[in-house]
């Protein structure tokens, strides 16, 4: 009979559980094996379904059962048989997520990937382990995207043919689920995952399961159908040669004679070894095993196998996938063409993409720039890449350790093992000086409160004085220096903690009748002149629940106005800074939802060369220009319980032993990247050489240089630490006590107004 016939016939035998073989006799002949054990079923089969013989050419009749599953076959010829719509829409699904968080943009923010349900470790020790599901169809940029969709095109079609719609997603959701479970466990490293290379890493493997058991079932059909020939029970048909399909009259279907066309008995002269096919033909004849797309299918997996795996890459996850999808596969009952499968599993040993680049961290020496800055974006937050496009360069130097001073240190150890969190976890309870949790767990669900808490601790003085510093606001373009439009010089920012006081008396508690922490105060402005005299002071309380009391004087209106606890995120006089965002954080840890996303290596300015800070030049003049280390930081979110507040959340980093902000970035209410802090640091006895009053026999962390900036209307706020006006400016008075004239008298309303005048 003629191969469409034939092909017909053996579908039919394979979907009735008949195992069954097309072989070529002739040219244009072909004939169907089955074993002598199922000749008589088959046989039977035959009559039922074809009372009038097999049509030469395929019917798709709606009604017919031959014809659907004729259809079935001549559909898996081609690349997108049935069953391929599930892949589109994974792929749709996939695609629309990723463009609905941000667009056509660049890396979405790790903000944006956490509200989205991408895994993070510590959210799912804390519980929420339902991202382990979503953060299969998570990406974190159009290219990681376009690697896994590409590759799922390519490997989900033939998977989703063989097992159906149903039984291929349950198989795609079960896999990258198991993936996710698996890195979990085994790879319980701090940052970020998506991604959906885990469940194509299990499609991959099912394809490889299938063809594991299509190996099994072949042996055994061959071994069957030799067992056929040599009983002399042969199904048999030859070429039909007229037009007619239903030319042939029905003849007896026994084992000695064909069912269509002339009778032929197979005796063991017949048999030709040689011709005998080494493994089943599941759909279609020997000479489509090598389809196009096969090919294109083993070209793919020798593209994979060289960028699979790799460091920076979640292979844990890759390899559980592939894993899970050959155990997944065994145990899914359905064929597979073995010669697909077998290519297609190359692909699964390379992997597909992974959701990080593989790049080592820049070495001291290097000079990070726009030009290399994709080889190391995995070492900086988005607002860097931002700056970076705009002409920022960042000289690598060693990395240097950052130790507590002695007396901080000592307090630490003395205190805190009698220190607990709060039950509404706000606050320290039994807190006396030091660093409250020194020795935090990163699996722990109050990690990221406890890290903060330590933050607002480390940062304690026992009073500080900055001095003559100035700060330029204006706006920004990436082809020329940033436009002043403001320039400003102030007096004074001084702070008075009256709580773990380590150098001078009272010690370590300065006990008031309103429970004060701390009192702060900016004072006086000196330029612009329309803000000459203006004052800033506010106090916070130890009660975490009670407001700031915030005021801010106007000599020129002659007026004292009270500023909201939600107000402090607001920006003032013009300038791009909040007073929350001061040194990276100022707010009450108390009025946020804090949450750990992890731990990463970052650059960050924290043994810097100049004092006070230098510019760069060019578009970049915004951000200082000096010495970066790779540090290595927690990565904090934070969101704000006041309904007014302006920012959605901050992403703060916090360096691992200093307990430092080297930068944070604020979101806005839509979840979009707005503004970032940066810091510059830099450690010594002595704030530069010829330093005579400020020197300390310990190392000190001074703040040569910060910069605020706003990515959304291309606009900057910078500061000196102190001014260059001012040569010679030690600048940075810490504990200096009432030797400095940092005592109560400079935080009261009436010195401010009384000074500004």
């Amino acid at each position: 009979m003629s191969y469409t016939q034939a092909n017909r016939v053996a579908v039919l035998m394979l979907a009735m559980d008949i195992d069954a073989e097309i072989e070529r006799s002739s040219r244009r002949r072909h004939q169907v094996l089955v074993p002598a054990g199922q000749f008589e079923r088959a046989k039977e089969l035959l009559a039922d379904e074809f009372p009038h013989g097999v049509p030469r050419r395929q019917t798709h009749a709606r009604g017919s059962e031959g014809g659907r599953v004729a259809a079935y076959g001549e559909a898996a010829e081609r690349w997108f048989g049935p069953g391929s719509s599930v892949v589109f829409a994974i792929i749709v699904l996939c695609s629309a997520i990723h463009f609905s968080l941000h667009g056509l943009g660049d890396d979405a923010s790790r903000s944006q990937m956490i509200r989205a349900g991408a895994s993070a470790y510590n959210l799912i020790a804390a519980g929420e382990y339902w991202r382990l599901l979503t953060a299969v169809f998570l990406h974190f940029n159009a290219g990681h995207l376009l690697s896994n969709m590409a590759t799922l095109l390519i490997v989900g079609p033939p998977l989703a043919r063989l097992l159906g719609r149903l039984r291929f997603l349950g198989l795609f959701l079960a896999t990258g689920v198991l993936a996710n479970i698996a890195s979990h466990l085994f790879n319980p490293v701090g940052g970020i995952k998506a991604g959906a290379s885990g469940a194509i890493a299990g499609v991959l493997g099912a394809l490889g399961g299938l063809a594991l058991a299509d190996r099994a079932r072949s042996k055994a059909a061959s071994a069957a159908a030799s067992s056929a020939f040599h009983d002399d029970s042969q199904l048999e048909h030859e070429a039909l040669v007229d037009d007619d399909p239903f030319d042939q009259d029905m003849a007896e279907f026994d084992s000695h004679s064909s069912f269509y066309g002339e009778a032929h008995l197979a005796d063991d002269a017949d048999f030709d070894e040689e011709r005998r096919p080494e493994s089943p033909i599941l759909f279609g004849s020997r000479r489509s095993a090598a389809a196009p797309w096969q090919v294109i299918g083993a070209m793919a997996a020798c593209y994979a196998m060289l960028i699979g795996f790799g460091p920076g890459r979640d292979n844990v996850a890759h390899v559980a996938g592939i894993v899970s999808g050959i155990i997944l596969g065994r145990l899914v009952k359905a064929p597979a063409s073995a010669i697909a499968a077998l290519a297609l599993l190359l692909l699964a040993a390379g992997g597909a993409r992974a959701e990080q680049p593989a790049h080592a961290p820049p070495q001291p020496g290097t000079v990070v720039e726009h030009a290399n800055s994709d080889r190391y974006s995995q070492y900086f937050g988005p607002s860097i890449k931002w700056a970076l496009a705009r002409g920022l360069r960042m000289e690598v130097v060693e990395t240097r350790p950052i130790p507590l001073e002695p007396a901080r240190l000592q307090a630490t150890q003395k205190y805190y093992a009698q220190v607990t969190l709060a039950a509404d976890k706000s606050h320290a309870e039994n807190y006396v000086a030091g660093l409250p949790f020194p020795l935090v767990d990163a699996s722990d669900p109050d990690a990221a409160i406890k890290l903060m808490l330590n933050y607002e601790a480390r940062i304690v003085v026992d009073d500080l004085d900055v001095r003559r510093f100035e700060c330029d606001t204006g706006s920004l373009s990436p082809d020329r220096g940033m436009s002043v439009e403001r320039h400003f010089q102030m007096g004074h920012f001084r702070r008075l903690y009256y709580v773990s006081r380590l150098y001078h008396d009272p010690m370590p508690t300065w006990k008031t009748r309103d429970g004060v922490r701390y009192r702060e105060v900016m004072h006086p402005i000196i330029q612009p002149f329309d803000l000459k005299g203006v004052g800033l002071t506010y106090t916070r309380y130890l009660d975490p629940y009670r407001q700031d009391d915030s005021w801010l004087y106007y000599p020129l209106l002659k007026r004292v106005r009270r500023l909201s606890s939600a107000q402090r995120s607001d920006a003032l006089f013009g300038q791009d800074a909040d007073i929350d965002s001061y040194a990276g954080y100022a707010g009450n840890p108390a009025w946020m939802d804090w949450r750990l996303l992890g731990s990463r290596d970052i650059l960050g300015a924290m043994h810097t060369r100049n004092f006070p800070g230098r510019w760069m030049q060019g578009p970049a003049d915004f951000m200082f220009e000096d010495t970066w280390e790779m540090r290595r930081v927690y990565v904090i979110e934070g969101r704000s319980r006041l309904p007014d507040y302006a920012y959605q959340s901050r992403i703060i980093y916090l360096d691992h032993e200093s307990f430092v902000i080297p930068y944070t970035e604020m979101y806005d209410r839509k979840g979009q990247l707005w503004k970032a802090w940066v810091n510059q640091f830099k450690l010594g006895r002595k704030p530069f050489p010829q330093a005579r009053r400020v020197v300390y026999d310990y190392e000190q962390q001074f703040l040569p240089a910060l910069t605020i900036f706003d990515m959304q209307l291309e606009h900057a706020t910078r500061c000196l630490l102190p001014s260059p006006a001012f040569p010679g400016e030690e600048g940075w008075y810490f504990n200096f006590g009432d030797a400095e004239g940092t005592t109560e008298e400079p935080f009261l309303i009436s010195n401010i107004i009384s000074s500004g005048r």
